[in-house]
C-alpha cells in the first residue's frame, strides 16, 4: 500500500497509541466504522474523538441512538475527559434518539430520516466531526439488508457533502464483525475493538482492519481502560 501523501490532512482521535497506528488519525472528510462487542469501549472511543475536536476548538455533533443524552453524560463522568463541559460550551452538540424523533416527526428513526435532517444537525454548528452511536439501531425498520445498505449509502453521501469526518459505531453480531455485514464495505476505514475473557480478566485489543488509500499499522494492539479513558499499548505489551 502506498503511504499517505504529504498534503493529506489527518483528524486525530486523541487516543494515546491509536493515532500513532493511524499515522496521525483518520483521513480528513472520511467515514470511519468502529465496531466491537458490548463492553469493548466503543462509546468511550467516540467520546475521545469528539473531545479531541473540542480541545482543538472544533465543533462536533454526537448522535446517541442507543442511550439518552443524560446516560451518555453520566457515563462520561467516569473518565477525566470533560465531555459535559464541552456540551455546555456548545463545542459538542449531543442529540439522542428522543430528540431525533421530535426533529423528524417520526415514531421510529431510520437512515432516511437521519439523511433528511443531517444538514440541520451539522450546518448550524459548522461541525467538523460527527459521531453516530450506533448505526445498528437505524437499520431496524428496513425490510432487507439490501435496502438498508442503499439507505446507509444515501446517508453517507449526505454526510460527505457537509465536509465532516465521521465516526459511525456498529457492533459485532453473531459471527460477523458488524451488525449488518455491510458496514465495512461502505466506510473508508474499519476499526475493530476486541474483547476476550481469559481466566479471570478481560483482554481488550484494537485493530485497524482497513484504511483506504493510506498507510496504517494493521497489527493487533492491547488496549486498557483507565481513569483517563482508552490507552493503546505497543504491540505485545502486557498490562
Amino acid at each position: 500500500m502506498e503511504g499517505q501523501s504529504p498534503e493529506e490532512e489527518r483528524v486525530p482521535t486523541g487516543i494515546t497509541g491509536f493515532d500513532e497506528m493511524a499515522r496521525g488519525g483518520f483521513p480528513e472528510n472520511s467515514i470511519n466504522i468502529l465496531s466491537g462487542r458490548a463492553g469493548s469501549g466503543k462509546t468511550l472511543f467516540s467520546m475521545h474523538y469528539v473531545m479531541e475536536g473540542a480541545r482543538r476548538g472544533e465543533n462536533s455533533v454526537y448522535v446517541s441512538v442507543d442511550d439518552d443524552a443524560e446516560s451518555v453524560l453520566r457515563a462520561s463522568r467516569q473518565y477525566d475527559l470533560g465531555l459535559e463541559k464541552a456540551v455546555d460550551k456548545g463545542l459538542v452538540r449531543l442529540h439522542d434518539y428522543e430528540s431525533l424523533m421530535e426533529r423528524t416527526g417520526q415514531g421510529l428513526v431510520d437512515f432516511d430520516d437521519l439523511t433528511r435532517s443531517v444538514d440541520q444537525l451539522l450546518q448550524p454548528t459548522e461541525a467538523e466531526r460527527i459521531v453516530i452511536d450506533s448505526i445498528a439501531g437505524l437499520g431496524i425498520a428496513e425490510d432487507s439488508v439490501n435496502e438498508m445498505r442503499r439507505s446507509m449509502i444515501r446517508f453517507i453521501r449526505r454526510v460527505r457533502e457537509n465536509d465532516v469526518t465521521g465516526l459511525f459505531v456498529s457492533e459485532a453480531w453473531e459471527d460477523r464483525e458488524t451488525r449488518y455485514g455491510v458496514e465495512e464495505y461502505i466506510g473508508d476505514s474499519m476499526v475493530v475493538l476486541g474483547l476476550e475473557q481469559m481466566k479471570n480478566q478481560l483482554n481488550r485489543s484494537i485493530n485497524i482492519r482497513k484504511m483506504r488509500f493510506t498507510d496504517h499499522d494493521s497489527s493487533f494492539r492491547p488496549i486498557e481502560i483507565t481513569d483517563n479513558g482508552l490507552v493503546v499499548h505497543n504491540q505485545g505489551q502486557v498490562f
